[in-house]
């Protein structure tokens, strides 16, 4: 077998640089443009730098070197990527096996042409690493870092990159176990075999990851629709039972009237006066003002209107119900109610109760049904992934109704912006009218 040298360290290199830019490219950064390139360039030097003056170092500081090569993955994703620690410690991990795979089986293949008698030189050695290179990394951002969300985090749990690097960690101590001592049980005994049982150990680590992130993003779209379920179970119970206290306040309101007839008849005038008068007050709070043209609307904008009533808040409404008659119960209840719920909720921090505004609207715009929801206020939200960051200290459950509105406006082909304009949240829903047959 013709002698051949281990991975040059500068291929090792570039393949950590490489499976980290990969992740740089997918996440939300902290800077675009030139910045982004001279501090990706700054850190492919620093990598290349540190691995290639340490190659002849002895075998005992080899473990230390690898670990401030991580470190220096780690740095790199940090400076750049605008995510949470556990992120860049998730998304490290999966960077360094997939640059100790990549690595690993660039120079298997070109030691095996090389064992077949293929000559040896620089040239042919760069056209090997650039053409493995050139496909593994490109085919790796497309079957999983292109799905990662551009705008947001990825939402790694620390237990969830604790057992990334524990698996990242077993997997670069068995695939290299042969070069730190080939008298074990699963050291090879040649250097093909060794290479070959590095190459075939680390792809296993890269397919562990792989699938343990593929059942984390299952688990966690599990869980997003289960809590959008949830909201809209509960926007239709309040619906319900919404539309169950309207028909008894109804009720009450006919059955005052007769009482306002008959108590007409009372010979004191001024007595009469004063106690019709206080149970017309009371009448007008529960009395339904809303006819929108369509029953759910209805009983939607009356039990709203009758809270903010009730807490002196200025809720206006100006809806033709008959345009979202296409849309269901359910899905009426959930958009409406989470929007007017969110409203409510910014409006009511407004220590001047003139501030307290809430303004709604549905109406035709060509083709198109258009929803508004504006309400007053001086803070301006950070977007993130379109949707409003949260400030309460539980942020389980926080966005998902206004992920709910999204997900139905996506359903009936229409699109929700968010945005702020002279101290109003406003809140805008388009969706195309359905074609009627005939």
């Amino acid at each position: 077998m013709t002698n051949l040298e281990d991975i040059p360290r500068l291929y090792t290199a570039v393949a950590e640089w490489a499976a980290c830019t990969i992740y740089v490219i997918a996440l939300r950064k902290k800077m675009y443009g030139w910045k982004l390139i001279v501090i990706c360039v700054f850190w492919l030097v620093i990598q290349s730098v540190l691995l290639c003056m340490t190659g002849d170092a002895p075998i005992a500081l080899w473990m230390p070197i690898m670990i401030t090569a991580v470190v220096l993955m780690f740095l790199y994703l940090y400076t750049t990527c605008n995510v949470s620690y556990a992120d860049i410690g998730f998304c490290c991990a999966k960077a360094f096996v997939l640059a100790e795979f990549t690595a690993a089986l660039e120079w298997q293949i070109y030691s095996y042409f090389v064992n077949q008698g293929m000559t040896q030189n620089i040239g042919i050695r760069n056209l090997f690493c650039f053409l493995i290179f050139g496909l593994a990394f490109p085919i790796d951002f497309w079957l999983e870092a292109k799905k990662l969300p551009r705008d947001r985090g990825i939402g790694v749990k620390p237990a969830e990159m604790a057992s990334t690097v524990l698996i990242a960690f077993s997997v670069f101590l068995f695939s290299n176990i042969s070069f730190t001592n080939m008298n074990t049980p699963f050291s090879g005994t040649n250097l093909l075999e060794i290479f070959y049982i590095r190459t075939l150990v680390d792809f296993c680590g890269v397919l562990l990851l792989y699938t343990q992130q593929d059942e984390r993003q299952k688990r966690q779209l599990a869980h997003e629709m289960e809590a959008m379920n949830n909201i809209l179970s509960n926007q239709y119970k309040q619906y319900q039972m919404s539309r169950s206290n309207i028909e008894i306040l109804d009720q009450k309101y006919h059955d005052l009237k007769h009482q306002i007839i008959a108590i007409r008849q009372e010979t004191d005038s001024e007595t009469r006066e004063l106690y019709l008068t206080e149970m017309e007050d009371r009448i007008k709070m529960y009395e339904s003002e809303f006819r929108t043209g369509n029953h759910v609307l209805d009983v939607l904008l009356t039990m709203k209107s009758a809270y903010c009533s009730l807490y002196h808040i200025n809720f206006t409404c100006v809806a033709d119900g008959t345009l979202i008659g296409f849309m269901t119960t359910v899905d009426i209840c959930s958009v409406f109610g989470n929007a007017l719920d969110n409203a409510i909720e910014s409006v009511e921090k407004q220590e001047n109760a003139e501030k307290r505004l809430i303004r709604t609207r549905v109406y035709a715009k060509d083709q198109l049904v258009m929803i508004r929801f504006e309400n007053y206020s001086e803070e301006v939200p950070v977007l993130e992934n379109g949707l409003p960051n949260t400030t309460k200290k539980n942020k389980v459950y926080h966005g998902y109704g206004l992920k709910s509105i999204h997900m139905i406006t996506q359903k009936y082909g229409g699109t929700m912006t968010i945005k702020t304009e002279n101290n109003w949240f406003i809140l805008r829903i388009l969706i195309p009218r359905p074609i009627k047959k005939g």
